[in-house]
């Protein structure tokens, strides 16, 4: 067990002014933010880690347990690592998990932390719940991409995850508090009360149309991925990739949840993906599949972030019970605002993707967005609100990197950050903050655009279209002279507020039925083996030894010759030949690799012998004969249906 937070040695250097007499305002260890002090019971994993054998878990994500303890001075503006008021300690948590969290990231020098509770658990201002992320800036010299991203999102009256700007020191093997650098203390997407707030989707109920959270990302190690139809619709508009589930828990899910899930005929995904190919000229309905006021709000915060990630991966989507799909909330904006491939994008990026192209198509999206845009423009989206946040966000990390010769270095006081990082932390902030403006202005300038002729190039070369995208009448294409007789009569529609439901139960009807297909239970062909570490034998699905067919009620086919329906147990001969295998084997296989080499000269000698004697044969001048290899295709079809 952890030691607790309270044992944590004090350090033998000069207190602040809040305990002595030296000035915060000089001193490394006093910040104008609060302090997090994380304990792990045990040092966290290094990148030479020792894999188990797969599948498995990646062995630099394993968690310890930890103990934390959150330190705000309650009068003072400065905060100091040895302030001996009691009152500076707001939390001294014991009962929670650390692990790494990211992928990419994970080779930086600062690392990203998950934080598992125990029990929901409130941090500073934050409501309570059990996952917390402490996101540690690195390519990020403004310290706040993420932090402005949320706060843009939630200035639309949406859910997105609340973040609060933390100074961190991590407890090393020798007991002694060691810096961090500056972190973002941040919610994880969640979909309980206090976050997205989604409906309790229970297999025992009568109803499951909701709440289901999905997302779209590599499929890691235990996680859950529905077995989806990889038809033409969803190759087209389903981004051709398995979604990520993540809510509700992937082992509380009957079989009737799944099936209907992925089932062509009744999931709510694939009728989307149909409705976007066959139905375009048939505009209202758009609104019986999709909440088309979350997803303009989702789409014009990607398009003014240049988020190049937000279309296809870290793209979260949910849906509550009885209503329509929901995009968002926004996530992962380490990339955002000038820090990408399309830093100074002057296109819109929604461009590559045949999903949203088909939105903008849709006459109710494009005037939404439109109405949208300019009127967010006018008030929590204007250049001044922005500006004002970015500054104020700016101010306490420019007073606390005033203590540093170099800015970006780990000592404590200095940003820990990415040393491509050019020039000052004033220089970073007003990269951010140009970058912000120049592309608001651009979306100023051309969000009329939206409104268009439509034909394939603008909508993909599918499905019948309706020749504009001004009004229900799709012939009617008075938005392209006056544009503003049409986007300034819609209504934006009222946004959901998360569901606060305390008791799962509520509200829920649950059914009769008692039998196995309505209970919980682990789907072999949904419970991923990952993507991230993969070997020559391990399969996606079936516990890495099959595959399943796709849609309803597959099973998996094991490839191992296993008599188990998750393929992990049979008669099967081991997969990988173990080291004393090897050690037994080795000279017989030295032996037979002679032998091998001696019958491939003799069986060379005697087709050139043969061969001369057919030199004039027709059949053989033309390069005719025999194709071998036919089963190959089979064994390209195989890994498509993992």
């Amino acid at each position: 067990m952890a030691a607790p937070v309270h044992a944590l040695p004090a350090l033998t250097m000069p207190l602040a002014n809040n305990a002595t007499l030296v000035p915060p305002s000089v001193d490394p260890q006093c910040y104008l933010m609060p302090i997090v002090v994380l304990h792990p019971s045990a040092p966290l994993p290094t990148l030479d880690c020792i894999q188990p054998p797969l599948p498995s878990e990646d062995c630099i994500k394993a968690s310890v347990s930890a103990t934390l303890r959150v330190l705000r001075h309650p009068t003072d503006e400065w905060t100091c690592l040895h302030d001996t008021a009691p009152a500076t300690t707001v939390a001294n948590i014991s009962s929670l998990r650390v692990q790494y969290r990211g992928d990419s990231s994970l080779r930086f020098t600062k690392h990203q932390h998950l934080l598992k509770f125990d029990a929901p658990t409130p941090l500073l201002s934050m409501p309570a719940d059990t996952d917390w992320s402490l996101h540690g800036p690195f390519i990020d010299g403004s310290l706040m991409r993420n932090h402005l991203a949320h706060w843009l999102y939630r200035n639309t009256g949406r859910y997105s995850p609340r973040s609060q700007h933390v100074a961190l020191y991590i407890v090393n093997s020798k007991g002694v508090p060691a810096y961090a650098g500056y972190y973002l203390l941040l919610e994880t997407i969640g979909y309980g009360p206090n976050r997205v707030g989604l409906a309790p989707n229970l297999a025992a109920s009568e109803d499951h149309s909701g709440g289901w959270a999905w997302q779209f990302n590599p499929l890691k190690y235990g996680t859950y991925s529905p077995n989806v139809v990889f038809d033409m619709y969803q190759g087209k508009f389903g981004m051709g990739a398995r979604p990520l589930l993540m809510y509700p828990s992937g082992s509380s899910l009957s079989q009737r949840m799944r099936d209907d899930f992925v089932n062509v005929s009744v999931g709510f995904l694939p009728l989307y993906y149909r409705y976007l190919w066959h139905n375009m000229t048939a505009p209202l309905t758009l609104k019986h599949h999709i909440d088309v006021g979350s997803h303009v709000d989702y789409f014009l915060h990607t398009e003014w972030s240049l988020n190049q990630d937000a279309y296809s991966k870290s793209a979260y989507f949910f849906k509550d019970r009885q209503s329509p799909v929901e995009a968002g909330p926004v996530w992962d904006l380490n990339l955002a605002y000038g820090l990408g491939s399309h830093a100074h994008a002057n296109v819109w990026l929604y461009l590559a993707q045949p999903a949203w192209m088909r939105l903008v198509c849709n006459f109710e999206f494009a005037n939404l967005a439109i109405a949208r845009w300019k009127a967010l423009r006018t008030s929590v989206w204007s250049d001044a609100s922005v500006v004002t946040f970015v500054q104020a966000t700016a101010a306490p990390l420019q007073r606390n990197l005033e203590k540093c010769k170099d800015w970006t270095s780990n000592k404590p006081s200095c940003a820990s950050v990415s040393g491509s990082n050019q020039g000052t932390f004033a220089d970073q902030v007003s990269h951010l903050q140009a970058i912000l403006v120049e592309r608001a202005h651009w979306m100023d300038d051309h969000i009329e655009g939206l409104f268009q002729k439509l034909d394939g190039s603008v909508c993909g070369s599918v499905g019948d279209l309706p020749a504009f995208n001004c009004a229900e009448d799709g012939d009617d294409g008075g938005c392209l002279t006056a544009p503003a007789k049409y986007y300034s009569k819609v209504l934006f529609p009222p946004i959901r507020p998360p569901r606060r439901l305390e008791t799962p139960r509520e509200s829920v009807v649950l059914k009769q039925s008692s039998s196995a297909y309505d209970m919980p239970s682990i789907d072999p062909c949904w419970l991923s083996m990952g993507t991230s570490l993969t070997a020559g034998y391990i399969t996606l699905t079936c516990s890495g030894h099959g595959y399943c067919p796709m849609g309803p009620n597959a099973t998996c086919v094991c490839n191992n010759h296993a008599t188990s329906f998750d393929c992990k147990g049979g008669n099967e001969r081991p997969v990988v030949v173990s080291t004393r295998t090897w050690a037994i084997t080795r000279w017989d296989a030295a032996l037979l690799s002679v032998c091998g080499v001696l019958a491939l000269v003799a069986g060379l000698s005697v087709w050139r012998h043969h061969r001369r004697s057919r030199q004039g044969e027709p059949l053989l001048r033309r390069g005719g004969g025999p194709h071998y290899g036919a089963s190959k295709p089979a064994v390209v079809a195989e890994a498509v249906v993992l």
